[in-house]
């Protein structure tokens, strides 16, 4: 029987393991409920002897780097990983391309051969995709290379916002047979080295890595599976360790020798500092920048957006499971306010959710960034933020005032200016005045506060001290663009 469990349809439910090698989604039973696929596995490479376990070919490297294969997860020397929980949970679907980040907030552009693939979910855990399985862990999430057919869209190529000096990941085909991982790793669109490893002959997972001991070179990493029962396009790949920091060249494990009893005042015999309190425990944060729409401001006050949100994630896998205490969550500006998450406990593979609004205190650009203190390994995250501060506009009816023909020396009928804030924040109307006041009089209790959506009438009347035509210009000084604002007025004496 395989490890691998059917990928879930709509509305459908895996009740049966099956073979990895097998025509996934073209050659099970179906009914409305439960599709099962009951297949043994075959007795492959018959007349074989003993099986070479990990066979390593080394490739010259097209530069002068020094390029180590690395075989197990522990011989990486890893310090940030790339953990696949973040693209989604169990089932979820891939594009040929994907955006993703490491632990440590390095940048990763993955690609893949076709879309179709997915998020799987090392079972037994609940819910889950991929069936029990040596060399993974029950929880995992993996990249399963499939598609929507009956193929597989490898190899995956991870091209590495920063430069690291070692990548690796554990691989297993599709099909339960033996199969030979292959794994490239490139300076830009420099080769520095590849080797491969070949499984035992129950296709259980092998880790495949390289370590480049020169310097933090690797820019580019490729997985693929050349060699299998079956599609070699289709596998699965868990977590991928990242060394991001030139290793040392031979990095010894024995104890630190300090057989002399004593210059040291202390009396314990371990030279070793006291651990850390989380091991491997690293806070993720998605997304790591949140950009707000404009905001309308008048004055210093401004409009409050609808909220945004990111996530605190501590994902669970072989390599972390430990809770992570959250501390303060900080906006370092005002005008920036969070909300949630501070002081909580994040168990392994949970998450949290921080809401951030944003209210500017002046019109233009504005930009900040929240701090996310905690004791996990990596210490205090930043998520950047920024926003617009839109300056409001005071809207007036009608556009301007005509009075027509007005004897001299008569005041005409009153003609009324309505006001208008259209705004969602208050508008401080701070003077009204006529640039004629002796013969366009402005009458008024508008000069105050102007709630939001609340209009004003401004009463005005001609009274022309000559015959022939008369212009002037109403002046409205406000906290809105555009102050102060002029309306025309006119009218003719007769």
């Amino acid at each position: 029987m395989s490890r691998r469990a059917l990928r879930l349809e709509a509305g459908e439910l895996c009740a049966a393991a099956y073979s990895r090698r097998s025509a996934r989604r073209g050659s099970f039973l179906a009914s409305q409920t439960i599709r099962r696929f009951l297949a043994h596995r075959a007795a492959l490479f018959y007349g074989l002897g003993v099986l070479t376990a990990v066979s390593l070919i080394a490739v010259s490297p097209a530069n002068a780097d020094t390029v180590v294969p690395v075989t197990s997860a522990s011989a990486q020397n890893a310090n940030d990983w790339v953990i696949w929980s973040q693209l989604g949970p169990d089932a979820t679907t891939l594009g040929a391309s994907f955006a993703a980040a490491s632990a440590g907030s390095i940048s990763v552009a993955g690609a893949l051969g076709g879309s179709g693939s997915l998020v799987s979910v090392v079972c037994p855990a609940s819910p889950c995709s991929w069936g029990n399985s040596t060399g993974f862990t029950a929880g995992d999430s993996l990249i399963w290379t499939s598609d929507t057919g009956n193929a597989g869209n490898g190899p995956l190529t991870l091209t590495l916002g920063t430069a690291v000096s070692g990548a690796g990941a554990l691989l297993q085909a599709d099909g339960p047979a033996q199969f030979t991982a292959q794994i490239e790793v490139f300076q830009g669109a420099t080769p520095l080295g590849s080797f491969t490893a070949v499984s035992d002959t129950n296709g259980d997972a092998v880790y495949i890595g390289l370590l480049d001991q020169t310097a933090a070179n690797i820019t580019s990493v490729t997985f693929s599976i050349t060699s299998c029962a079956g599609n070699c396009a289709d596998f699965g790949i868990d977590t991928v360790e990242l060394t991001a920091t030139t290793p040392a060249p031979s990095p010894s494990p024995s104890p630190s020798p300090s057989p002399s009893p004593s210059p040291s005042p202390s009396p314990s015999p371990s030279p070793s500092p006291t651990p850390t309190p989380i091991a491997n425990a690293l806070l993720m944060v998605r997304p790591k920048a949140l950009a707000f729409p404009a905001q309308v401001v008048l004055g210093s006050a401004g409009q409050t957006s609808p909220p945004r949100f990111f996530t605190l994630v501590n994902p669970k896998n072989r390599n972390q499971n430990a809770p992570i205490t959250l501390g303060a969550i900080t906006p370092a500006d005002g005008e920036f306010q969070s909300s949630g998450c501070a002081g909580q406990s994040l168990p392994p593979g949970g998450t949290c959710v921080v809401s951030v609004t944003f209210t500017p205190g002046s019109p233009g650009a504005h930009g900040s960034g929240i701090t996310v203190e905690s004791n996990a390994r990596n210490g205090a995250q930043s998520v950047a933020v920024k926003g617009i501060g839109r300056q409001g506009v005071l809207l007036h009816r009608p556009p301007a005032l005509g009075f027509g023909r007005v004897a001299v020396g008569v005041q005409s009928a009153p003609k009324v200016l309505t006001l208008i804030n259209h705004n969602p924040v208050t508008m401080n109307i701070t003077g009204i005045s006529s640039s004629d006041p002796a013969e366009f009089v402005a009458n008024t209790a508008c000069v105050a506060p102007l709630g939001p959506g609340a209009s004003c009438p401004v009463t005005v009347t001609f009274t022309p001290g000559t015959k022939g035509l008369r212009r002037a210009k109403l002046s409205i000084s406000d906290d809105a663009a555009h102050s102060p604002q002029a309306i025309n007025l006119s009218g003719a004496g007769k």
